[in-house]
Formats: C-alpha cells, structure tokens, sequence
C-alpha cells in the first residue's frame, strides 16, 4: 500500500529512481523518506536517492525488533565481567601468578611494538558547555590542557617506559573530524609522528522515531543521521584500512 503522504513524481529524470527508492522502502513501510521528493531539484534527489540506498534496511529492521525483546530488568543484571586489575585486591579464585603473568605478558607486548592505542572521540560537548569536539574540553586547572592532549602525553610516557612506537588511532565522527583534525595539526600532533597519529571516521545510521520506527528526515532532501556509536568502531577501523595496518 502506498504510503498516503507519497505522490507519484512528475515526468523526470528523476522518475526512475523514484520508481525504484519507491519499491526498496516499500518493504519496510519507511515510504515516507520520498514525501517531499517532488520538490527537490535534480542534484538534492541524487544525494537523498544515494543516501536512501545506504541504508542497512535490514539491520534498522532488527533493531527495531530487538527494542521491544529486551527484558526491562536487563539493565539491572549487567554485571563487570572477570578480569585481571593490578590497581585492585586479587580475587580469591584468581592462582597467584594470575597477575604477575598478566602483568609480564603486557609489558613484553609494549616492548615488542605490538600494541596500539584506539581513543574514541567522536562525541560533542554541549553538555559540558562547550561547543565543539568533547576530545579538546580543556581540564588541565592550569595548563588548560584538553582531554586529547592529557591521553597523548600519557602515551607518549608509556612508549618512553617501554622503549617502543605506541600507535594511537583516533574515531572521530563527521560532526567533529573536520575541528580535532585542525586542532592536532595546529599542535604538530603533540609530539607524534604522521604516521603514529592517524585520525579515522565512525559511520552514521539513520535517526529513528522510537514509537513508530520511521526513519527521520533532517530536512526534504536528507535523512537525519547520527554516529553509530562505540558498537561501530571495528567496522570503521577496518573500512579506514587501519586494521590492515595494524596487523
């Protein structure tokens, strides 16, 4: 059934891709992203068609499904899961040489180059009161320095302690790449190198309505999109070809 607030086009170049965005959202019922295709001229309906074609439909539908099967006390049995931390008791279960050898092990891998750093840092400050990246909120009471610089400074200690390269690989995310991007630059990478400091974007998902699972329009011509969140940074390491590197 077409969707009410959907005309058919006009005569267009346009017309066939209309024809077929149509019949792709037709199976999710999320017709509506074509409601205003009518008034958009001919470049804005290539970049909606473009992003519309983008879209993981059948990911937005399972998540839409899962919403509703997750168990209101889940939030209530989340618990840490086991681990070694050499900055707390050792646990009664743990045999004694738990930590020595967890703590041997790291240190061999520093030393052997064979660990990197991944800061994400794709969020915005405005609850902080600060417009702009949450990576570069200034927190040093003195030296004003940011949160980017307090991690690279840590870094930068770490590889001197282990006499080893310490890549640091940062996410960032379509709304602040542009601004940490300029701030490193400006500040010579604190120190790096090009090649031990590279930048790397997260993807972005549509915004959803949660009471009816429509997806969102920004304005007639764009979806209303949002980084995809921490669950996104493997696959965005790996399309960046960071990975690769990497290993």
């Amino acid at each position: 059934r077409r969707d009410d607030t959907v005309q058919q086009p006009g005569e267009g170049m346009g017309n066939q891709d209309f024809i077929e965005l149509d019949s792709l959202l037709a199976g999710c019922d999320q017709q509506q992203l074509l409601c205003c295709w009518d008034q958009l001229d001919q470049v804005q309906q290539s970049e909606l068609a473009h992003q519309i074609r983008d879209i993981d439909l059948e990911q937005i539908k399972s998540l839409l499904a899962d919403r509703n099967n997750v168990p209101p006390e889940l939030s209530r049995q989340v618990a840490p899961p086991p681990a070694i931390r050499p900055d707390l008791p050792r646990h009664a279960d743990l045999p004694a040489e738990s930590l020595e050898q967890a703590t041997a092990l790291g240190e061999a891998a520093l030393r052997d180059g064979r660990v990197a750093l991944v800061l994400v840092a794709g969020g915005q400050a405005s609850r902080l009161g600060l417009d702009g990246p949450k990576a570069l909120f200034p927190i040093g009471p003195l030296s004003g320095r940011s949160l980017l610089q307090f991690s690279i400074d840590r870094l930068k200690v770490l590889a001197d302690r282990y006499g080893s390269e310490i890549p640091l690989l940062i996410m960032t995310s379509p709304s602040v790449h542009e601004a940490i991007s300029g701030y490193l630059e400006e500040h010579k990478n604190f120190g790096l190198s090009a090649e031990n400091c590279q930048l790397f974007c997260q993807g972005t998902m549509p915004a959803v309505d949660i009471d009816s699972g429509r997806i969102l329009l920004e304005s007639p011509g764009a979806l209303a999109l949002n980084p995809d969140g921490h669950g996104g940074m493997v696959e965005a390491l790996g399309q960046s070809g960071g990975l690769e590197e990497l290993a």
